[in-house]
């Protein structure tokens, strides 16, 4: 039997249903006999068997992992939400190195003390290390868990070290999750520390965003790139540092750490884009141990200078034993005493020895336990602290938590952790500086006294206060809207109007729950003669504060749109369409033009263009023109899903520019709740005569009130009961009114109130049985919602978006158009009290959307609608001769890394060489070049093997293969140059071309992406080639030979087709190449912009306001026998459309990319009859026709095309092909007759 574990409650049914599923899949596969038998079975019902077999193929399996026997469900799939923690998110704590270090160094005190804390604070820690063979991330067995316990460490019950495994137990891997739950997997230590055969950073933060996880490090120090003796160990250092970017967070344990962070980002690294960095100090609390507050009295005071820390070279201890041994020759009858407690390196042991031989008032403690390490601080008078350079000082604060004085260095780190007192700082550097002071203390006891007492005062922070505030640090990267700036908020109506219907119901809710939710709001109005916005009157905003809305308080001050940015918007709720204005473009253009480059509407609905018999054609023009405005806006939130459908079909049937038009409209349906209200949970007794029925609601044609009174007449000669009608709302038309009137009139038993304020409406609501909403039309229906909040059921149409709003339960749904279907479903509910208590029973249980979760969901559009890069600016900076005088282990960087990505391709990545060391023949310092070969089985390592003598040459091959994509993130992190050129082996570069490049980036230093032309062959035997000039010069350009251009990225991105998809036309500068080759590129190939071209995504998304140049001359000659062309047909159709919308979205001229539609437009027609005709894998499945149109419809030499794609898909749909679940007439509705 196959059983799946619990899964967490992070999973939706859908999700839970699927990984059954998959499970059940990889057990099968596991199994051939059982498939068989199953397969068998299967092929008796086609249509299952067929969408079975689909769903296979979408899936990436993983059969069970063996170790020796196998590797157990992921965590995600275990924990389960009765046996883990009550904190707000999941959080995987790395503790690789701690859990087999015998000793508890100052990274191992913060890694088990903040764990603890962690713990404690009722966060759901999962302990995880990695696992090598398996490449995955895991959590700890029970024996490491045991060890990871002592020294203060974290202590878990029972039950919960049940959770992890026993040693010999299947290993338990870290599952997946989703990408924006806000789940961390925290780095409390140096991963490069490591028992493991190679550091692992990369590895780990690469299996974290397959796991949707992202990253957070604690940062200690620089000092293996700073002190000469940990030369060794530098590289390894610089490399971990390096690979920091690609954390979310970073939180360096003091502003001294933080300072060398951005000066190493800054000066080695030329990063301009770098993750949020943010300083939590270390705690001064020494866990177990309750905080002395009392000073050094006269008595009892033993004559001890202590001094904790590992003994090396750095720590300076030498320097101190100098400085004390000058004391006790100064004062021979002394008595006082020096302990040093810590670990003895190598490097100074021999000069310990013999300083602790030569003076027997110096003693060295190795390894001892805490009880008697408490005991020296106690006992002792003072402490030294001599170490010359630390990311933190943890013993200083550690001395002054017993209140004992503390002498230490008056420079780095350790004068920040001095600053709160207790301290004397002096240049540790010099010998007689160190002995002044301990001959102050000694001798001028009132200081010493005074300094005592200012330890025992002094706020010093405890690790529970440091892990609160590292749970905020975590919350605020969490919250998705720090990243928002302002909104500038539209109530250019509401505020005056004197009712609150529908839509001022939504501008005053919305307002008040945007800024509940911690969102910045400016109210802003429209002046028709200036066509400015301008801010309304404090009466105006007294007015709004009417029904609920936000008081004229919670709004921010006015701010001049002249001042906004670009993550501010511009939020209009209102419905504009009509003279005398203002209309869209004008607005967008407003917009724009002050800063405010984004803004979003909602859409309520679009009954006037679809109901014009009803409305006049002015109205019905005007809100035509309301609708093709809104295209001109980044975001729409429609109201509904039907709503949504109704404006997207309105622009997919029209010829208008539509770019990424799905991803511009979205669904944002109304909350339930009504505030002005509490909810009914009550249900009505059955005890009154009379069934009483209500409708609310303006009175227009299309609310069809004509065709309710109809019914109700017809039921009152149908039934034996007394019942009533009772109308409630406003009539704009006079006509209507009148006819209205006329039943009211006639009927004593139909009441119709015009001006029912929310007092009365609730009086209504209460007296009611059941209400009635006859809107043949409507863009939400929000009377029926209304109802069902005061536990009354609703009749309401079985169409349009009533039949959405209805789904939860309490409604009745009829076809309203039809007086005889109303009057029967007016009858049901008048004779059956039975079902008017179950509908009523399905109202009080039915859950309401509220107003706070609805500005959740606009909010969140609004901040994804693009990536805004941003960066923490440094305080201050060194500069960078400073920078590397004081980073002594460290070198420049060479300018360019050429590198080169191979895989069983010997003989071109030969020739390749061969043509490289032509053009460099001999090394210069100011290049490198890199071969990373992905573990090849060919003579690939012969092949490199006469080049290994260079001193500008590395070659590194992989342990296992990483895959294609896995292998350009490998090689831009062994790259170490400035800039870095990645090439496939089959990419030849050109005479000339690293002259020129490196002449490029010597004029332009600002440069953070240089873009190439390049020529293209169809050879694909390296063999044949024996003469490179002649090859050159039959190669042909990708692009005709042009000027090269300085600009931004957006404005060059139009230069070539390739569009950065080609790694080899792309030089990096390294911070942007660490980052776009370092993405997640998980999922079926071609499938997504990541899975196929990483660059384009990464450069659209984040570097379209970069400085970059393009080089118009090719560069390089490539080899365009791809091996991808099975996804041919996905990549022209889905992938290179996308990336248009996408170049034309974050800034490209809309002009030069419809160009480059035009010109794509030929591959488009090919290959729309191939994924129809032959589609041998799939890609139709991934394919939308509908989408394809839309983004071309506005292109006249595409509409010429229309009737021969037209004729394909139709015929394909006829076929019952994948890919055509629309009609036709919905995929080519742009040129459909009007």
């Amino acid at each position: 039997m196959i059983r799946i574990r619990n899964v967490s409650l992070i999973h939706s049914p859908k999700h839970i249903l699927k990984l059954a599923l998959v499970c059940t899949l990889n057990f099968l596969r596991a199994r051939p006999k059982i498939k068989a038998k199953i397969a068998k079975t299967l092929s008796r019902f086609k249509t299952l068997d067929k969408r079975l077999r689909r769903f296979a193929k979408k899936q990436k399996y993983s059969p069970p992992i063996k170790l020796p026997g196998k590797l157990r469900a992921p965590i995600s799939a275990l924990i389960t939400p009765e046996r883990s923690q009550t904190g707000k998110r999941a959080i995987y704590y790395y503790v690789d190195h701690t859990i087999l270090c015998t000793v508890n160094t100052g990274i191992q005190r913060v890694v088990r003390r903040l764990g603890r804390a962690l713990f404690r604070h009722g966060e759901k820690i999962h302990f995880v290390k990695w696992n090598s063979q398996h490449q995955k991330l895991v959590l700890l067995n029970q024996e490491e868990l045991a060890h990871l316990a002592k020294w203060h460490g974290p202590l878990l019950s029972e039950e919960q070290s049940k959770l992890y495994p026993l040693p010999k137990d299947p290993l338990i891997a870290v599952g997946d999750h989703h990408e924006g739950a806000g789940y961390w997997l925290i780095v409390p230590e140096v991963p490069h520390i490591t028992y493991q055969s190679c550091p692992v950073t990369l590895e780990i933060m690469t299996s974290a965003k397959h796991c949707g996880l992202k990253t957070a490090f604690i940062y200690y120090d620089a000092i293996p790139l700073i002190q000469p003796e940990l030369s060794l160990i530098a590289a390894k250092h610089e490399i971990y540092m390096q690979q920091l970017l690609l954390a979310d967070l970073i939180i360096p344990i003091s502003h001294f750490s933080e300072q060398n962070l951005h000066s190493f980002f800054h000066n080695h690294e030329a990063a301009t884009l770098t993750p949020k960095i943010a300083t939590i100090s270390l705690p001064g609390e020494v866990q177990g141990i309750a905080r002395n507050t009392s000073p050094l009295s006269q008595d009892g005071i033993r004559k001890l200078i202590l001094s904790v820390g590992t003994i090396e070279k750095r720590k300076n201890q030498l320097t101190l034993i100098h400085a004390f041994n000058t004391f006790c020759s100064s004062y021979p009858s002394s008595n006082w005493e020096l302990a040093l407690v810590g670990n003895i390196h190598a490097d100074v042991a021999l000069e310990i020895a013999s300083a602790v031989r030569d003076n027997p008032q110096i003693t060295v403690l190795n390894n001892i336990p805490d009880s008697e390490l408490d005991e020296l601080y106690r006992s002792c008078s003072f402490t030294v602290y001599p170490s010359i350079e630390e990311g933190f000082g943890l013993p200083i604060l550690e001395s002054l938590w017993y209140a004992k004085p503390c002498i230490c260095a008056n420079f780095g780190a350790m004068t920040e952790v001095a600053q709160g007192g207790g301290c004397l700082t002096v240049d540790v550097r010099e010998t007689d500086h160190l002995y002044d002071a301990i001959n102050l203390l000694i001798k001028q006891s009132d200081v010493l006294q005074s300094l005592s007492h200012i330890a025992a005062g002094r706020s010093i922070t405890t690790w529970d206060t440091y892990a609160n505030d590292f749970i905020d640090l975590l919350d605020q990267e969490n919250n998705l809207y720090s990243k928002l700036g302002t909104i500038y908020y539209w109530i250019n109506d509401t505020c005056t109007y004197p009712n609150n219907t529908g839509i001022q119901r939504v501008v005053r809710q919305l307002a008040r729950s945007l800024i509940e939710i911690g969102l910045k709001l400016i109210p802003v109005k429209w002046n028709y003669e200036t066509n400015q916005l301008y801010p309304p009157s404090e009466d105006e905003l007294q007015h709004l504060a009417r029904w609920n809305g936000p008081a004229p308080s919670d709004w921010c001050p006015w701010t001049d749109p002249s001042q906004a940015s670009l993550q501010d918007w511009l939020l209009v709720p209102e419905l504009l369409y009509g003279p005398p204005g203002p209309h869209g473009k004008s607005i967008k253009s407003f917009a724009s033009t002050h800063g405010l480059m984004r803004g979003a509407w909602i859409f309520y609905d679009a009954i006037p263009w679809k109901m014009h018999t009803i409305y006049s054609p002015e109205a019905t023009l005007a809100h035509r023109n309301y609708m093709e405005e809104l295209n001109e806006f980044e975001r729409v939130f429609a109201i509904s899903e039907h709503s949504r459908s109704d404006l997207r079909h309105f622009l997919a049937a029209s010829r208008m520019r539509t770019p990424y038009l799905d991803d511009r409209i979205r669904t944002c349906v109304l909350p339930g709740e009504f505030r002005e209200s509490s909810r009914i949970t009550h249900i009505k007794s059955e005890s009154t005569d009379t069934v009483k029925i209500l409708c609310v609601g303006t009175i227009e044609p299309r609310k069809n009130h004509l065709s309710l009174l109809e019914a109700f007449i017809k039921v009152l000669t149908q039934t034996g009961k007394k019942i009533e009608l009772h109308l409630v709302g406003r009539s704009p038309f006079p006509d209507l009114a009148k006819k209205v009137s006329k039943y009211t009139k006639a009927h004593s038993s139909i009441h119709w109130e015009k001006n029912a304020d929310d007092g009365r409406l609730h009086e209504l609501y209460q007296e009611c049985d059941f209400t009635v909403y006859p809107s043949l039309e409507e863009g939400f229906g929000l009377p029926i919602l209304e109802s069902l909040w005061n536990a009354r059921p609703c009749i309401c149409l079985n169409a349009s978006a009533m039949a959405e709003v209805a789904k939860g339960g309490g409604c009745l749904t009829v076809a309203t158009a039809d007086p005889d279907a109303l009057a029967a479903a007016i009858f049901t509910l008048v004779e059956n009290a039975e079902l008017r208590q179950q509908l009523a029973r399905e109202a009080v249980a039915r859950p309401f959307k509220t107003w706070k979760v609805y500005a959740h969901e606009v909010a969140t559009h609004l901040v994804t609608e693009r990536v805004m890069p941003s960066s923490t600016p440094p305080a201050t900076l060194l500069s960078k001769d400073a920078f590397y005088n004081h980073f002594t282990n460290l070198r420049p960087r060479p300018i360019l890394s050429i590198c080169i990505t191979t895989f069983n391709r010997a003989e071109w990545l030969s020739l390749s060489l061969k043509n490289l060391v032509t053009l460099l023949p001999n090394p210069r310092e100011e290049i490198e070049i890199v071969v990373c070969d992905n573990t090849s089985t060919d003579h690939t390592p012969k092949v490199v093997k006469p080049y290994l003598h260079r001193s500008d040459f590395h070659y590194y091959r992989n342990p296992e293969n990483v895959g294609m994509l896995g292998n350009l993130r490998v090689t831009a992190n062994h790259a170490t140059g400035q800039y870095i050129w990645v090439l496939g082996d089959d990419d030849l570069i050109l005479p000339g071309s690293i002259d020129r490049v490196l002449e490029v980036i010597k004029i332009h230093p600002e440069l953070a992406l240089i873009y190439l032309n390049y020529a293209y062959t169809r050879q694909d035997n390296a063999k044949a080639i024996k003469d490179l000039d002649s090859f050159f010069k039959d190669s042909s350009p990708i692009t005709p030979p042009t000027t090269n251009m300085v600009g931004f990225v957006h404005q060059i991105c139009t230069k070539s087709e390739n569009f950065f998809t080609a790694i080899y036309c792309l030089i990096f500068r390294r911070d942007h190449a660490l980052r776009a080759y370092s993405q997640n590129t998980e999922g079926r190939l071609f499938s997504t912009m990541l899975t196929c071209i990483p660059t384009t995504y990464y450069v659209l998304n984040y570097m379209m306001n970069e400085p970059a140049m393009w080089i118009g001359d090719p560069q390089v000659v490539v080899n365009m026998n791809v091996s991808w062309m099975k996804y041919a047909s996905i990549w022209i159709l889905e992938r290179l459309p996308e990336v248009h919308d996408l170049a034309e979205k974050m800034g490209a001229d809309p002009h030069e990319i419809d160009q480059c539609r035009i010109k794509h437009l030929p591959n488009v027609m090919y290959w729309f009859q191939e994924i129809f005709e032959s589609d041998s894998q799939s890609n139709a499945d991934y394919f939308s026709a509908s989408s394809l149109v839309i983004k071309m419809k506005h292109l006249n030499k595409f509409s010429e095309n229309v009737a021969v794609l037209r004729q394909i898909y139709t015929a394909a749909r006829i076929r019952g092909s994948a890919g055509t679940h629309s009609p036709p007439s919905e995929v080519f509705a742009a040129f459909e007759e009007k």
